[in-house]
């Protein structure tokens, strides 16, 4: 479609009114909009962006905030947006699992939580495939092994057995129902050619071994790093979500926020369709800046910092599966022709090709002597990405007045970044924004509707995180 020159204006504007949007809500801590200067009908080129062309189950794409920086002057601060995708293979490659299921079993799960979580661990069990091999383990003041580590079809019934036997009784260690599970799975063998995974299912705060969530997080950290990934499930209303988030975060799983204990089975089965699904793992990124360019934020991921590298261990992908990385830059370079920026390094095992596999790409942006050219060459799929980002943001805040008993102050932040949201889709017109608009305007609702130390208040919270979570981590 041919632009006219009315068309051009408006599309330099908005995406100027956007990129003011994201900068003046990340420097101000949420001080509104700034209005953005007028810019004239210039063609805008497209940002610099890079993909990936070896073939392999992961494809890597990058870009950056802006194609463009003013020649001689420092640019100050970027976006680089990194995504990781898997081929969408409809049946996986098949690759075997060890799982080991970690339930807790304290004081508070009797009842219907204990019943619920039977059902769901019965029917992931009975849905073990040929070569996959399972464990359960319990947790309460101690952890038990009710069930070593054996092949599916040598169960005969021992899981079933087991979970008729369990009895909700005593403290929450959470630290020790890991520990174990590390302990099972990592005497297995096949490291590169089994998936091995966590999951963790808890309704309360742990009492006992590790109870800070820093120690927690740490030994989940420390898991990952021997070939087990974590999956973190809280259940219920009275969980310490932020132990689970950043366990699930630290471990390479996934967090599941599951309200009502009859969804759990639901629960568990997409989890396990996901690992039958698996098609990489062992997936780390290794994001080389250039001189001059250095991290001010990594969003969502657990990372580490070496020098003028970030490191970013992303585990298993199934099928289809998108992880997105936003990191904020602070960029002091300047040339006359291109701005360096990072290099990208994607290593992972290959599951359907059984051997190791890297993906690299280069990003670098043009210089140009136009003001309007640097000003106006916002890339757009980062400026989504980083009103998904400001808004995982603004549920935290507003979650952490809600708990303190300001809910003026978090009705406030919400209706705000609401607004700004309807604002930033005028331009960018994209669906995946209209959604979190309907899900910001529900977690307003949410925080006028139910008193924070009711059992909907609380479940409030931990909704409003797990969508932090999920929108931190993925597009």
């Amino acid at each position: 479609m041919k632009l006219n020159k009315t068309t051009m204006i408006f599309g330099a504007a908005g995406l100027m009114v956007i990129a003011a949007l994201a900068y003046g809500v990340a420097k101000q801590g949420g001080v509104g909009p700034v209005t953005p200067p007028t810019l004239p009908p210039t063609q805008l080129p497209s940002a610099p962006n890079a993909k990936s062309t070896v073939p392999g189950t992961l494809t890597l794409s990058a870009r950056l905030s802006q194609s463009h920086a003013l020649a001689g002057q420092a640019l100050g601060s970027a976006q680089l947006l990194v995504d990781v995708d898997a081929l969408d293979l409809k049946n996986g490659v098949a690759v075997p699992l060890d799982v080991a299921v970690v339930i807790d079993c304290s004081g508070s799960m009797r009842g219907d939580l204990l019943e619920n979580a039977r059902r769901a661990a019965k029917a992931l069990f009975a849905n073990l495939r040929p070569g996959d091999r399972a464990t359960l383990i319990t947790y309460n003041t101690n952890a038990t092994i009710n069930v070593p580590l054996i092949d599916a079809s040598q169960h005969e019934g021992r899981f079933d057995a087991a979970m008729d036997e369990l009895l909700a009784v005593g403290g929450t260690n959470i630290s020790g129902g890991l520990q174990t599970a590390r302990e099972v799975l990592g005497a297995s063998d096949g490291v590169n050619t089994r998936v091995r995974r966590i999951i963790l299912l808890s309704d309360g705060h742990a009492t006992n071994g590790y109870t800070e969530v820093s120690d927690l997080a740490r030994l989940s950290n420390d898991i990952r790093k021997g070939g087990v990934s974590v999956t973190a499930m809280g259940l219920g209303s009275e969980f310490n979500e932020r132990a689970m988030t950043r366990i699930a975060a630290q471990g390479g799983g996934n967090y599941h926020f599951i309200e009502e204990g009859t969804s759990l089975s639901q629960t568990f089965e997409r989890e396990f369709k996901n690992l039958e699904t698996s098609v990489a793992r062992g997936a780390a990124l290794r994001i080389s800046l250039a001189n001059g360019v250095t991290p001010v934020q990594v969003y969502g991921f657990a990372h580490r910092i070496e020098g003028q590298q970030i490191v970013v261990p992303l585990s298993e992908f199934f099928a289809g599966q998108n992880k997105s990385l936003m990191v904020e830059l602070s960029v002091s370079g300047t040339s006359a022709d291109r701005l360096d920026v990072a290099d990208i390094q994607l290593d992972y095992f290959d599951l359907s090709r059984r051997d190791q596999a890297t993906a690299r790409a280069n990003l670098w942006m043009a210089t140009t002597s136009v003001a309007s050219v640097a000003e106006g060459s916002f890339d757009r799929e980062v400026l989504i990405r980083r009103q998904q980002i400001l808004t995982a943001q603004t549920y935290e805040a507003a979650m952490e007045r809600y708990e303190a008993g300001d809910n003026d102050g978090a009705r406030e932040l919400l209706q705000k970044r609401s607004n700004e949201l309807q604002v930033a889709n005028r331009a960018l017109k994209s669906q995946k924004l209209d959604e979190e608009v309907n899900v910001a305007t529900g977690a307003l609702k949410d925080v006028g509707r139910y008193d924070r130390s009711t059992p909907k208040g609380k479940a409030a919270i931990k909704a409003n995180r797990a969508r932090k979570y999920k929108l931190e981590i993925s597009r």
